[in-house]
């Protein structure tokens, strides 16, 4: 062999033997690198398992905390919720009991008030008969009548007091001294031959001496009635319908001194005008007493005299004698108002006695 192949064949084994060599370490290597990486992927699995783990556990804990919580809120919420509605039914009760309070207290001021009371009585005058008006106790009639006049007296309120003046009264007290009053009043004519004579003359008998008999009449009434005495003045108007009246304002009755009302109207005539507008002045004088707290209540003449200020001309409501235009203040009623009924009581009464025959 020569020395060229020893050194080919030398080489050739040297190669073979380095690769063998690097065979085994990459083996080595390999399995350093696959235990390596297993013992990495076991270390990772267990580490990814540890984790895993954890944030199971870390969501099962912050599932149970949420639903703790969750359960505090719907608890807190029920809570509020019963205490808003408690609250809110408390608000509710206390609102409605105010407002039923305030309603009471606005139906008890109006009932207080004028206008409740007179809708209340022109509505119970509504209702009233007749016989119910007729028989009333005078202090209810004039109850009514006061509340229908307080405030703002309307067209129904006037109305309504109409009704309750149709129906003629006095009252049982006041009537008694009436009676008593009025029967003096007329034995002083009677016993007076003054009457007879002007009775049997008077067709002749002058302006002035008719007056001077009314004067006498006026006289003896006011004796008989304990009022201050007045006098009379005449005036002249051409209608035999037109007697005479009786002013408060200067305290004078005014008597139609024509021949066409005094002297055609004849004696009778003449000395009811007399004593029936007189009879408006006594009506006057009790209203001036009233006024003045000298007739009080539980005074006899108490109720009469109330009676006569709420229908009086000034101080009441009066109606007017019916008239071609009828009207609210005009009607039938005026010759069965208190006032009026009254005089005509006392001046029928003088008619009917006979005086100077």
């Amino acid at each position: 062999m020569s020395l060229m192949s020893r050194f080919w064949n030398t080489i050739s084994e040297t190669a073979e033997s380095a690769v063998e060599s690097v065979k085994e370490t990459a083996s080595d290597v390999a399995e350093t690198v696959e235990e390596a990486a297993e013992s990495a992927y076991d270390s990772v699995s267990e580490t990814a398992s540890d984790v895993a783990e954890t944030v199971e556990e870390a969501a099962e804990s912050a599932y149970d905390t949420a639903g703790d919580a969750v359960d505090a809120v719907d608890d807190a919420a029920e809570s509020t919720y019963d205490a808003v509605s408690e609250g809110a039914e408390a608000v509710y009760d206390a609102a409605s009991d105010a407002v039923d309070t305030v309603k009471e207290e606005v139906t008890e001021a109006y009932e207080d008030s004028y206008l409740g009371r007179d809708d209340a009585a022109r509505k119970e005058v509504e209702n009233l008969t007749p016989d119910d008006i007729q028989h009333m106790p005078t202090a209810d009639r004039n109850k009514l009548m006061k509340e229908l006049q307080e405030g703002w007296f309307s067209d129904e309120d006037k109305e309504a007091t109409k009704k309750l003046f149709s129906v003629k009264y006095l009252d049982p007290e006041f009537e008694k001294i009436d009676d008593n009053n009025r029967k003096e009043m007329i034995d002083k004519f009677k016993t007076d031959p003054a009457f007879k004579e002007a009775r049997d003359n008077w067709e002749t008998l002058t302006e002035a001496k008719r007056v001077e008999i009314m004067q006498k009449a006026v006289d003896y009434q006011a004796d008989a009635y304990d009022i201050p005495k007045t006098t009379i003045a005449t005036y002249s108007n051409d209608d035999p319908t037109d007697f005479g009246y009786y002013s408060h304002r200067d305290g004078k009755l005014y008597i139609n001194g024509h021949d066409a009302a005094l002297k055609n109207g004849g004696f009778d005539e003449a000395i009811d005008t007399a004593v029936h507008e007189n009879g408006h002045r006594y009506q006057a004088t009790l209203i001036d007493k009233l006024e003045a707290g000298e007739i009080k209540e539980g005074d006899p003449l108490y109720n009469q005299a109330m009676t006569f200020k709420l229908n009086d001309t000034q101080r009441g409501f009066y109606v007017q004698p019916p008239g071609d235009t009828p009207s609210v203040d005009t009607g039938d009623e005026y010759f069965t108002q208190p006032q009026e009924n009254h005089s005509r009581i006392t001046g029928t009464a003088v008619q009917q006695a006979g005086i100077g025959k």
